[in-house]
């Protein structure tokens, strides 16, 4: 395939994955837009009062960017993971095995439509907490960029486990046994100051405290425990490992079968 049909490829595929999720907007998007008021006020207003400021933050501000990151880790990683499952049952998948496509664009072209779905799921949500919180972007640049940055590498956890499981039950067994306590131990609600020593060295390996840190930085200005580029740097580190060993296991074709 020359450059012209490498790029038309791609293309196709990210259409291809952004339609189905289009298709099916009010169930994609409007839950999210939903939970996300519901936490506002929940957490926000009803017990954010009682706590006050977090580390000098008004609770509500301090919120706002794990609450964003919150949907965009679960709609860029279940985009990919439900699309290749159901590919894989139904046989769809075959047919990019005999298209002329590389690997390296099939990554791509899952990766992002999981991106697409993942970003416009966390600006309905931004939009949304900026008017609950009465917050500001001090970083407009550094908060899409972080946008992208977590549904890049959630996505491709998702690839991860959609070629991988065998059954339904396979497809959900990282949201349940590793997003699930990576997220409530990635300070979305609180500072990890506050956690016991043990369980604040063990969520220094986890990478939605980095996203969230990240996040944090870019709305509400300089408050990181961790240097920006040590951020980034972890962050993309992983992105690059996850995107290599999807590629490994498609070109493999051991896992690609239900």
């Amino acid at each position: 395939m020359n450059k012209r049909e490498c790029i038309n490829a791609l293309l196709a595929l990210i259409e291809k994955e952004s339609a189905r999720w289009i298709r099916t907007w009010i169930q994609c998007l409007v839950p999210p837009a939903i939970s996300i008021t519901l936490y506002f006020l929940i957490f926000g207003h009803i017990i954010g009062s009682n706590i006050g400021n977090m580390n000098g933050i008004p609770y509500l501000s301090y919120l706002l960017p794990g609450l964003v990151m919150l949907p965009i880790i679960t709609n860029s990683y279940g985009n990919v993971v439900h699309s290749i499952f159901v590919s894989k049952m139904l046989h769809h998948i075959e047919e990019l095995w005999v298209s002329p496509m590389s690997t390296f664009l099939i990554v791509l072209g899952y990766q992002f439509g999981g991106i697409l779905r993942g970003i416009v799921t966390g600006i309905i949500v931004l939009s949304i907490g900026i008017i609950c919180s009465k917050a500001t972007i001090i970083h407009p640049i550094i908060t899409v960029f972080t946008m992208f940055s977590c549904a890049a590498l959630f996505s491709l956890i998702g690839m991860i486990n959609g070629i991988m499981a065998k059954t339904f039950d396979d497809s959900t067994i990282i949201t349940t046994f590793i997003l699930t306590p990576l997220i409530y131990l990635g300070g979305v609600f609180y500072s990890l100051d506050r956690l016991p020593k043990i369980w604040h060295t063990i969520s220094q390996f986890n990478p939605i405290y980095y996203i969230v840190e990240l996040f944090r930085y870019a709305t509400i200005g300089n408050f990181m425990n961790d240097s920006y580029y040590k951020l980034l740097g972890v962050i993309w580190s992983l992105i690059i490992i996850a995107f290599f060993i999807c590629w490994g296991i498609l070109n493999s074709g051991k896992w690609t079968k239900p």
